[in-house]
């Protein structure tokens, strides 16, 4: 089969390294401090255009929307995106497009909405964990390669890494931005009213994906 993968960065076992004091430093925290969105590297798919499979860890970056992969030990992300369908991680599915993996929100009725995970740093204000945050130090530097922080003072001040989307809906082969009530109205301008009414009448959430799906299936 064609090699679909190259290797992408090496660098990341400084993160893996316990710390001096008495908190240690674990796989997963190394992972979220790294940008990764899952606690591990987890058994997915990817598919390809030419019909063949592929199956190996994997894990998606919220620094750069690429998805990563473990290979003898080391860190790699996915290359020729080109030649690759559709990956499954876990029941998610993600799509490449320009370079960046899109997880596949919903395809009501026919709509694709698509959406690109990031993270958001966030100064910690309180010491309880909330879902869908991790802690990360302030004093991170970001390496240039990897998108990966490393930081000697990991222990010592934090902030939480939290995550959200930017939805697009996608419409032949082109992504129309959707994160917003004026993006939605720019797809579909005829509609600005009505657009503006189900938004109040349902306090649309625009960083939810099922408040955003339901506004777009009511617009088509």
């Amino acid at each position: 089969m064609r090699k679909i993968i190259a290797p992408l960065i090496a660098g990341l076992a400084g993160l893996l390294a316990s710390t001096a004091c008495a908190q240690v430093t674990t796989h997963a925290d190394s992972l979220r401090a790294a940008g990764y969105l899952f606690p591990d590297f987890v058994n997915g798919t990817v598919l390809m255009k030419s019909g063949g499979t592929v199956n190996t860890r994997l894990n998606y970056n919220t620094n750069n929307q690429e998805m990563g992969f473990m290979k003898a030990g080391q860190y790699m992300e996915l290359t020729d995106l080109e030649t690759i369908d559709t990956v499954y991680v876990y029941e998610m599915k993600f799509v490449p497009y320009h370079e960046k993996f899109y997880m596949v929100a919903a395809t009501s009725t026919g709509l694709s909405l698509l959406a690109l995970i990031y993270n958001k740093p966030v100064p910690q204000t309180a010491t309880v964990e909330h879902s869908g945050s991790e802690k990360r130090s302030t004093a991170s530097v970001s390496n240039v390669m990897t998108n990966a922080y490393i930081s000697p003072n990991f222990w010592k001040s934090y902030f939480e890494l939290t995550y959200q989307k930017k939805f697009f809906l996608q419409k032949g082969k082109m992504l129309l931005k959707a994160s917003s009530q004026r993006e939605v109205i720019n797809i579909y301008p005829e509609k600005e009213d009505a657009i503006r009414n189900f938004v109040r009448k349902n306090k649309t959430n625009f960083y939810q994906e099922n408040d955003v799906a339901e506004l777009l299936v009511a617009m088509k």
